[in-house]
């Protein structure tokens, strides 16, 4: 019912929906994101993963990534690559473009609102490994 448009919606259900929602607002009001973490933290941080020729059909890989300011977590996405890749690594140099599509943006964004980048933002891929378990 989430997805449906009001005008899809019979009024009575409607009414129910907006009912709830309303409750949920109120009820949350005193409710927000606290920005506070380490003494000197770093003002953004981003990580980026792809899922190689995830989807059996069209062999499209799966990108995610999220950006955190301030050790929160902002931005992130998860969506299918428009391209199919050749690789692993082609796969994941996409998601990495994506990723860095949306932190150049956000970037900018905190310059805008009179931030000063004084060090280079990391970038951290994510990196899988079945023998994480396993002591040397």
């Amino acid at each position: 019912m989430a997805d449906c448009k009001a005008s899809s919606i019979p009024m009575e259900c409607r009414l129910r929906l907006e009912k709830s929602v309303e409750e949920n607002r109120t009820g949350t009001l005193d409710l927000g994101l606290q920005y506070a973490g380490p003494d000197d933290p770093q003002l953004m941080t981003a990580f980026c993963d792809a899922d190689w020729a995830n989807d059996i059909n069209d062999r499209r890989s799966i990108t995610g990534y999220l950006l955190k300011v301030f050790d929160c977590t902002v931005i992130w996405t998860t969506r299918k690559q428009r391209a199919v890749s050749l690789s692993s690594t082609e796969a994941e140099l996409c998601a990495l473009c994506e990723a860095t599509c949306d932190g150049v943006w956000l970037m900018r964004l905190l310059v805008d609102i009179g931030y000063k980048i004084k060090t280079p933002i990391p970038y951290h891929e994510i990196v899988h490994n079945k023998d994480y378990r396993r002591t040397p």
